[in-house]
């Protein structure tokens, strides 16, 4: 299995792909792949683990809501700067 930039695996891209990207951590997901934001930076943002993180990017778990409002932040800002 290949990697890509920040160490994402071909498999977890197709996986993040494949998920429903109307969950805003797959939204999340799809903008940190696009402009090599690595999970631990988020994890790290968001004081949970990167397994939580890897959870949120592939739609197999929700993002709690209180997250939601920054997380739209984090999204605009990676899309205005890049």
């Amino acid at each position: 299995m290949g990697t890509s930039s920040k160490g994402y695996s071909t498999g977890f891209i197709d996986a993040v792909n494949s998920a429903d990207n109307t969950m805003v951590g797959v939204q999340l997901a799809l903008a940190c792949v696009m402009y090599d934001v690595p999970v631990m930076q988020i994890a790290k943002h968001f004081d949970v683990s990167r397994t939580t993180v890897y959870a949120w990017f592939k739609g197999e778990s929700n993002v709690p809501r209180k997250h939601h409002e920054e997380i739209n932040v984090l999204l605009r800002q990676m899309y205005e700067t890049n």
